[in-house]
């Protein structure tokens, strides 16, 4: 059964009540005869709240998060280089998109891609 603290209204006496739940909301009286109004106990637990589940780390913790993958986006933007393809038929480099589609159509290969490549570099 809780503890449950009143304070008379009238002359200021505290006093901890063990009450079951069905009493806890009824009226209760002092030695004096004046009303009493309920309050926390002194030996009431202090709750703190810790970890990843409650409210306001979660929302510190994703705006961290939010931020750091911004920065983490700008650095691998401004790190990496973008890659450019060089012209070549078979592992063999040739000196533009041009050279490399003849030799492909010599052997009678595909050269829609490197037609792409071609209209690029004009």
């Amino acid at each position: 059964m809780p503890f449950y603290k009143f304070i008379c209204d009238e002359c200021g006496l505290s006093e901890e009540k063990n009450l079951t739940m069905s009493e806890k909301n009824d009226a209760q009286t002092c030695k004096c005869g004046g009303g009493m109004t309920k309050q926390f106990p002194d030996s009431f637990p202090k709750v703190n709240l810790k970890g990843y589940n409650w409210s306001g780390k979660a929302i510190k913790e994703n705006g961290f998060r939010k931020k750091r993958q911004k920065q983490m986006r700008e650095k691998t933007k401004n790190h990496v280089m973008p890659g450019s393809l060089t012209p070549n038929y078979q592992g063999n480099v040739c000196g533009s998109w041009e050279e490399a589609a003849t030799l492909a159509k010599s052997d009678g290969a595909n050269t829609s891609q490197m037609e792409k490549k071609i209209k690029q570099e004009k």
